[in-house]
């Protein structure tokens, strides 16, 4: 802003000390998101565009250059949650080129210079992210070797401004939240009307490279007791060269000429035809806007800014006017609607109060008072503010923190104003692991839930992004981390090995699966008992499938046969078939007589019979039969019943032991199965 008293001004304020405070979060606020530059958008990492409105809090610019301290205004906690108070979402802090780099121009107290300046912005600016308000440092008042940096020059020189810039961009280069407003009100060419295409190319070549190829000998923003030499001036292009060599990728803003307040000269020369050259593409551009400028009016509006707004970002440093009459009502808030139909941000000069007897309506002063309480103006623009979108934040839970693959989870997604104790309306989209994304409807608690099963182990990420409505703004992405177990297969029964086969005929065998990790691949084997695995043949589809396949044996037995599935995440579930059972027809028959003594306990229904039982049994295979001969029997005799066999299912011999299984009555009547072992 020009000030045409600035030294009457800096006379009347309050010396504060350095300031030392730890940051204390706002209520809801949550921790701000970096910026960076996507399209005509100023955009956060969660990929939400963001619109900065808030207020330049002036003072770090003139206070130590007279000697008088460092901030003009407080800048601590209260102080920042009354600026918050008014639904800010960003603050403007201008700097002395001079102060920060430490350069003696002939100041009484040293301590209000170099780093206990430099300390003092960085501590502002922590305590101002922390209560959730990016920050834009801003070069304000500077000046070439041997002058004292006491007010506004018309250019950066080319004695302090780039190293200037290296030291604030290697202080705040981690730091995304942090915009680099380059120059304050750039005025090459000492301000004059650029109605000649020759006098706009002098001006924004000036304004882009300085130096006196194409800058007047001689620069003034007004004051010739501060103009500089054309040899000393240095352009936009190197300013944003000594950020970006030292590693920084914040978003840089640049002012245009004529006071910041043109960016459109003509359609060959304006703000894009001589933007410097950025390898990050992260510049937007800036304006500010007074009654006394030249471009006032929404027809000015919509010829030199909207052009400019169609492609980068544009954001207003500076606006304001003095005056308590409809007029000035209308005409600010004309500004700011329509800077916010172009998504446009805004800040209101200046976070102050009028200095004593003046008249709140003739500054252009937001407060009152420090408390937050505003001037007419400064009513104005709280209003307006008052009138956007609700900022809001966003928290996301978990019914449970580790699940297991096939469970459902329930995530839910809460919803809450920064400001007032309205709920917010409108949806939540959860995105579930990268893969799928639904939409649900907030309730009247201000919360969306949503139930997900995961068909895969590991570590997921669930993100929830509130979508706001015209009553509140969209929030932040939330992420919540969703630990997901794995979980074996299950294999079901073994099927097709139900009779006894002879040896060298192909026993066919399969089995079904089921695995609620349905993103899983899967491999099988089956062990056939006889020292033999051999991989099945395996189908699936989304988590199901079965299993096949077929042995030979050499020998007759009873083999134990199991069928395996295992995941590719080295889950394994197996199914067991008990007998399969082997005979060979041409292995002799089996016979046998004698007695035994049943002990105590052998009989289940009874624990207390014992007695002694007789049997005798003869078992063979006629030629080319699967089922052995069952004459004449098995037959078992004790004191209390007597059994006899019926028919024989099957007879196994292996070396000098058989196994015999089949089925007979118990005293003449009845089924009953047997197996015996000789």
């Amino acid at each position: 802003m020009k000030r045409l008293a600035a030294r009457v001004a800096v006379a009347l304020c309050a010396v504060l000390p350095p300031l030392s405070l730890t940051p204390l979060p706002v209520g809801a606020a949550t921790e701000l998101p970096p910026l960076h530059v996507e399209g005509n958008l100023l955009v956060d990492s969660a990929g939400r565009s963001v619109e900065l409105h808030g207020a330049d809090v002036s003072g770090t610019e003139y206070m130590c250059a007279e000697d008088l301290g460092i901030a003009a205004v407080p800048i601590d906690q209260t102080a920042v949650l009354a600026i918050r108070s008014w639904r800010a979402n960003a603050v403007r802090v201008p700097l002395n080129e001079h102060c920060w780099l430490g350069i003696d121009d002939g100041a009484a107290t040293p301590g209000f210079v170099g780093e206990a300046y430099r300390q003092t912005v960085e501590s502002y600016v922590d305590l101002l992210l922390a209560n959730g308000l990016y920050v834009i440092l801003d070069l304000h008042w500077s000046a070439p070797a041997g002058k004292a940096a006491d007010g506004l020059r018309s250019m950066p020189n080319t004695s302090y401004s780039a190293e200037f810039w290296a030291s604030v961009a290697n202080r705040f280069k981690n730091d995304g939240r942090v915009i680099f407003d380059l120059f304050n009100e750039p005025v090459p060419n000492n301000n004059q009307n650029d109605a000649t295409d020759d006098a706009a190319r002098r001006s924004w070549e000036c304004w882009r490279d300085g130096g006196a190829a194409s800058c007047d000998a001689t620069l003034s923003a007004g004051d010739p007791s501060r103009a500089i030499d054309a040899s000393e001036t240095v352009g936009m292009q190197a300013l944003v060269n000594a950020v970006r060599d030292t590693g920084a990728t914040n978003v840089i803003l640049l002012g245009g000429i004529q006071f910041a307040n043109t960016l459109w000269s003509s359609a060959t020369r304006n703000w894009l035809a001589y933007r410097p050259v950025d390898p990050l593409a992260n510049v937007a551009a800036g304006v500010h806007v007074y009654p006394g400028n030249w471009c006032t009016d929404v027809a000015c509006y919509d010829r030199e800014i909207a052009p400019v707004a169609a492609q980068v970002p544009v954001v207003v440093g500076e606006f304001g006017a003095a005056g308590c009459d409809t007029a000035t009502t209308s005409w600010l808030t004309t500004l700011m609607s329509w800077l916010d139909e172009k998504h446009a941000g805004y800040l209101a000069w200046t976070w102050d109060t009028p200095h004593s007897g003046h008249d709140p309506c003739t500054v252009v002063k937001l407060l009152l008072s420090y408390d937050g309480t505003p001037t007419p103006y400064g009513q104005i623009v709280k209003s307006h503010f008052a009138s956007l979108p609700v900022e809001t934040t966003a928290s996301l839970g978990s019914s449970a923190a580790s699940s297991r693959e096939g469970d459902p989870v329930t995530f839910t997604a809460t919803v809450a104003a920064v400001f007032g104790s309205d709920v917010p309306t409108g949806d939540v989209v959860f995105d579930i692991a990268g893969e799928s994304s639904r939409t649900v409807p907030l309730d009247a608690a201000g919360r969306a839930s949503m139930t997900a099963l995961f068909a895969d182990n590991g570590v997921h990420q669930v993100v929830a992004r509130y979508l706001g409505t015209p009553t509140f703004q969209a929030c932040a992405r939330v992420t919540i981390t969703q630990v997901v177990q794995n979980v074996a297969p299950t294999v079901g029964q073994i099927a097709g090995a139900t009779d006894p086969v002879s040896t060298g005929t192909p026993v066919s065998v399969g089995a079904s699966f089921t695995d609620p990790g349905t993103a899983d691949s899967h491999t099988a084997t089956i062990d056939w008992g006889d020292g033999t695995r051999s991989p099945a043949t395996l189908t699936e589809q989304n988590g199901a499938g079965s299993i096949a396949g077929t042995h030979a044996y050499n020998a007759a037995g009873i083999y134990r046969l199991i069928a395996a599935v295992t995941d590719d995440d080295g889950g394994t579930g197996q199914s067991v078939l008990e007998a399969v059972v082997v005979f060979d027809p041409a292995a002799g028959s089996a016979r046998g007589a004698g007695w035994f003594q049943s002990p105590p306990g052998a009989y289940p229904s009874d624990q207390t019979a014992t007695g002694r039982a007789t049997f005798g049994f003869l078992a063979r295979y006629r030629k080319d039969a699967t089922e052995p001969v069952t004459h004449p029997g098995f037959r078992l005799k004790t004191s209390r019943f007597e059994f006899e066999s019926a028919s024989y299912d099957w007879l196994v011999i292996t070396g000098q032991k058989a196994q015999l299984r089949g089925s007979g009555r118990i005293d003449g009547s009845g089924s009953y199965g047997f197996l015996v072992w000789f």
